[in-house]
């Protein structure tokens, strides 16, 4: 596996339930291994993003086939030609892809974790894409499998870069994810400090309510978590349990 593979896999490993650390469930799903299983069904365009031929990539797009033309499902089990050519780092497809096909496809979300391009540019840093989506206009809050926005993955990668960019971008800062699990938060109980002032910069409140008593024996806390209490654990080397969704 790429270098490159392994720092998303970390991002995108799946745990049990039982570990759940510093207020946020880590992310099911590798994304590497989607672009490992052979689709039953590849879209014509896969195979040149999987090994980087922009020129065999260019003609395919030239032809204009019905294939090649045809929208990129939706909430496919495979990753879309994009996200492959994100992942392997082959940033000259990605452009060439950005430009020619319609924000639609952009947009389209793959994988069991329902990501888009601009969730696995933001968990691996990469700057430039991220601004050439944006400059596409593509859907910067489109919420993943677990509720969890482009922003949030940023915040949750340590990636100040790509927060920057959606930020300036108009991004909701506060988009949660479920039970009012905020990108500030995440990134208070990760240390990432650089995404903590960010976040902060643009409005984000630091004693936002986190998890609230449900009332009865659902997984629900009897008070609720603050991206300032997470901040704290997290510089003293502590980890709070996260707030469960009731059953």
């Amino acid at each position: 596996m790429r270098p490159i593979e392994q720092h998303i896999s970390k991002l995108f490993v799946p745990e049990s339930s039982a570990k759940w650390r510093a207020g946020v469930c880590q992310p099911s799903c590798d994304p590497a291994s989607d672009i490992q299983r052979p689709a039953v069904h590849e879209h014509p365009l896969a195979a040149a993003c999987k090994g980087g031929d922009v020129e065999q990539l260019r003609t395919l797009l030239d032809g204009a086939t019905d294939a090649v033309v045809a929208p990129w499902s939706e909430h496919a089990k495979s990753p879309t030609p994009l996200v492959i050519a994100v992942l392997r780092d082959h940033r000259a497809c990605a452009e060439l892809l950005i430009a020619s096909r319609p924000r639609r496809d952009l947009n389209a979300s793959c994988g069991s974790d329902l990501r888009t391009a601009l969730h696995v540019c933001c968990a691996l840093g990469n700057v430039e894409i991220t601004k050439t989506l944006v400059a596409k206009r593509v859907f910067l809050c489109k919420p993943d499998a677990h509720g969890r926005s482009p922003l949030f993955i940023a915040c949750m990668a340590d990636q100040p870069e790509c927060a920057s960019v959606l930020l300036a971008a108009g991004v909701n800062v506060e988009q949660p994810m479920y039970q009012n699990i905020t990108p500030l938060y995440v990134a208070s109980a990760k240390g990432a400090l650089r995404c903590v002032s960010l976040l902060c910069e643009a409005g984000a409140r630091v004693n936002a309510p986190v998890g609230q008593r449900d009332g009865g024996g659902g997984w629900g806390w009897t008070r609720p978590l603050t991206p300032m209490l997470a901040a704290s654990q997290a510089r003293a080397g502590l980890t709070h349990p996260a707030p469960r969704p009731n059953p």
